[in-house]
């Protein structure tokens, strides 16, 4: 292990440029990223285009390395590229310069610190799947991305108010017995077709990264369940939910997962138990993608495949 990779050079004068100042954007709203999807996001050709500048973000404290990533890098075995997320100066620059929410001045390396692998991981996983989505739609001049910022920054005044966020409460009855609890998705997001007329161009996800740790049913909706997570859902449909919290009129419930063998079991469940439920409303797939996942076949609640938007406007994006 060359532990310089973890520890701080010397820190040198630097002046924060444009880029600079979006990576510390891009990092802050995933929590951590990896080089290779700040590569992707910035469509740069290889990571030694980036690599010392991060090296001179990380040596300034703008970015931290989180140590619970040390066991995971391997020098010389293809490890998997470094992990970033904002550090003390990083805080300091986006509070002050834009804005941005942080609990307690000079405390976020060392609340970094404390972070365990799993939510790294889980959070690496989440980052994977939005940035291959946001460079598609990059590429892709006709088609726009609406990120879960935008989602809320437009919900509804009460939203907005009740300080909420991304949370909303549910009440599910299961087997005569009533529960209620609140449901967060691991992400928001939407699709704007630039080409189609207002009022049908727009279409909203809640996404799903499911570790394949959590149980599928379990006695009861009291403890934590595949099923208990889209019963929330269908509360979620049928209440319309959706619409009185972020103002979204339509969404699709996206799982991606560690196998096929696992979406196969959470299609049954769905299919089991949520069978008045229009079948396309819950898609699922496993975590790698033969495509970008928009132009992927996912399996919906009848183990069909299908896209997450129609043949023609699939044609539209793809024709630009």
């Amino acid at each position: 292990m060359k532990t310089n990779k973890f520890k701080r050079k010397k820190a040198q004068d630097l002046s924060l440029n444009y880029r600079d100042i979006e990576i510390l954007k891009l990092v802050y709203r995933f929590r951590f990223l990896t080089t290779a999807h700040i590569q992707t996001y910035f469509n740069l050709k290889n990571r030694q285009t980036i690599n010392p500048r991060l090296r001179l973000l990380f040596d300034n404290k703008y970015l931290d390395r989180p140590i619970h990533q040390v066991n995971n890098y391997k020098v010389g075995s293809g490890s998997n590229p470094l992990v970033y997320c904002v550090g003390n100066e990083g805080a300091k620059y986006l509070s002050s310069m834009a804005g941005f929410y942080f609990p307690k001045s000079g405390y976020q390396t060392e609340k970094n610190r404390k972070v365990k692998s799993f939510f790294i991981e889980h959070s690496l996983e989440i980052a994977e799947f939005f940035i291959s989505i946001e460079r598609f739609c990059l590429e892709h001049k006709n088609i726009r991305f609406i990120n879960q910022e935008e989602i809320l920054s437009l919900a509804p005044i009460k939203t907005i108010k009740k300080g909420s966020g991304y949370k909303w409460a549910v009440s599910v009855r299961w087997e005569g017995i009533r529960e209620d609890f609140n449901l967060i998705p691991d992400g928001i997001f939407g699709l704007e077709f630039l080409d189609r007329p207002e009022g049908k161009n727009k279409i909203y996800f809640f996404y799903e990264a499911d570790r394949g740790t959590m149980p599928l049913t379990r006695k009861d909706l009291k403890q934590t369940s595949f099923l208990r997570k889209l019963l929330s859902y269908q509360d979620t449909h049928d209440k319309g939910l959706a619409l009185e919290h972020f103002g979204i009129t339509n969404f699709r419930v996206l799982t991606v997962t560690t196998s096929n063998e696992r979406v196969t079991n959470l299609v049954n469940v769905c299919d089991r138990f949520l069978s008045e439920v229009s079948p396309n409303m819950f898609l699922f797939h496993k975590h790698t993608f033969d495509k970008n996942p928009l132009s992927s076949f996912w399996k919906n609640a009848k183990n069909q495949p299908v896209k997450l938007f129609p043949d023609e406007i699939e044609r539209e994006v793809l024709a630009d």
